[in-house]
């Protein structure tokens, strides 16, 4: 069992997915054109969570313990991760289906509420590493499975 919790997205969802080289690079530009430019980091995967129905009469029950509805679990999970130091989490990638390490990438989340019981919010997602938690080429972490599970 991981030590970091898992994001599990239940119910209407929409995930974009993104790669992002900005930090990766390393240059020198020495004029008239010419430069050098070094990979020096691994590029970073983005992810946007769009949630636009978070139904309070739904419950789900996404680990252990008591149910809970889809707008209090993501309202819960982003303020325990945040309170913590922006606490990394494991999240599937819908594009590939492997488990990688993600933080927060807003400082701020606002939830719309629609009527009393449906609101709607979006997360941008930024792949984390830390150190001393081994991953696979691409920052996958290893789960020593094939073939994961379908998100």
């Amino acid at each position: 069992m991981s030590e970091y919790e898992r994001l599990v997205y239940r119910g209407n969802f929409r995930c974009e997915i993104g790669v992002d080289y900005s930090g990766s690079f390393l240059s020198i530009d020495y004029g008239g054109g010419l430069d050098e430019t070094e990979k020096v980091f691994p590029a970073l995967l983005t992810a946007k969570l769009s949630y636009p129905e978070l139904d309070r009469d739904v419950l789900i029950q996404p680990h252990a313990g008591e149910p809970i509805d889809r707008l209090a679990y993501i309202w819960g999970f982003y303020r325990r991760s945040m309170d913590n130091a922006r606490r990394p989490f494991e999240m599937r990638s819908p594009l590939d289906k492997k488990l990688y390490l993600w933080r927060f990438a807003d400082d701020s989340l606002s939830i719309e509420l629609v009527n009393l019981f449906m609101g709607s919010t979006g997360l941008s997602l930024r792949q984390a590493y830390v150190r001393h938690v081994n991953t696979l080429e691409g920052g996958a972490l290893d789960e020593g499975v094939e073939n994961p599970s379908t998100v």
